[in-house]
């Protein structure tokens, strides 16, 4: 079984030889700073097991190391090493909440979805457990972001409904909401009300790594937005305006976008012919974007 949740190893489940904590929870003896990972099939050997102190060591190292080398395979193997650890160990705590987040962070970055799924449907947990004094607005913010992308409206609904959000301010030091957490929201209430004008603008001005996630669904949504702007104009559009209203880089950059969905531009004009794109445009949101392309999704 590979180790994907935080359940800790029972006692009944190693050798009674083996050295417990308090609550029945083995005790790592090994102090290799470094570690492959393995998918763990029978109980752990705790000769094999890095204790607190010795991941805490091995944490530093590896974020230094990342730093300098930028190698995510080796980077990543490392950061599900130092959470199986903390996972057969049972600790639940400040330290482990930072390791998520650092890993989820250079998911992120990388455009690993899938281990970073892994890590936030981690800290959703972390941030509920009594032993963690941490709540970060940031990634309160990532997981209304990933539910836009997902089109989960009953989860949506669930955590803006929870205290979760208003816990978040209340440790965070600060009187009002986290940047990220308020750009969050905000790109919430511009899609929930069709309003792409400042949707596109939120997707300009997205703090910490909000953009990342927001590349995951800005297509669907630049696909939706020409769908109202083809019905809305239907003597066509110069291409110069889609660029600026869907946040795109160039004009080039429009035109390969509309490329994609089945549209041809005539370029010496610059302009979209809206009624023949119109067809292409629904028939890209009916069929392509009709679901969220969700990897990691548990």
């Amino acid at each position: 079984m590979r180790f994907q949740t935080d359940r800790p190893v029972r006692s009944s489940e190693i050798n009674n030889a083996v050295e417990l904590s308090i609550d029945g929870r083995i005790i790592g003896t090994s102090q290799s700073l470094e570690k492959p990972y393995f998918r763990l099939t029978s109980a752990p050997d705790p000769s094999t097991v890095r204790p607190l102190p010795v991941l805490q060591q091995a944490y530093k190292q590896l974020k230094k190391k990342w730093g300098k080398d930028q190698n995510y395979t080796y980077t990543c193997e490392q950061f599900k090493s130092i959470r199986q650890d903390l996972t057969v160990q049972g600790i639940r705590n400040d330290f482990t909440v930072m390791v998520y987040e650092y890993h989820a962070r250079i998911a992120l970055q990388m455009g690993d979805l899938s281990e970073y799924n892994q890590c936030q449907s981690q800290l959703k947990e972390l941030y509920a457990d009594d032993a963690v004094s941490i709540s970060n607005g940031e990634f309160h913010a990532y997981e209304i972001l990933y539910l836009l992308f997902s089109g989960n409206r009953a989860e949506m609904n669930s955590l803006l409904e929870k205290r979760a959000l208003a816990k978040a301010q209340r440790t965070s030091g600060k009187k009002k909401k986290s940047k990220a957490l308020k750009h969050a929201l905000a790109v919430r209430s511009a899609l929930a009300s069709g309003n792409y004008h400042q949707f596109f603008k939120l997707y300009q001005e997205a703090p910490n790594r909000n953009a990342l996630l927001m590349d995951q669904f800005v297509p669907r949504e630049r696909v939706k937005a020409l769908s109202m702007l083809c019905k809305s104009f239907p003597m066509g559009l110069p291409l110069d305006f889609i660029k600026k209203e869907l946040a795109f880089y160039s004009v080039q950059e429009v035109v390969e976008f509309l490329s994609k969905h089945g549209v041809t531009v005539d370029e010496a004009t610059n302009r979209l012919d809206t009624k023949a794109a119109l067809p292409h445009i629904n028939a890209a949101i009916a069929n392509k974007y009709r679901t969220a392309d969700i990897k990691g999704q548990r």
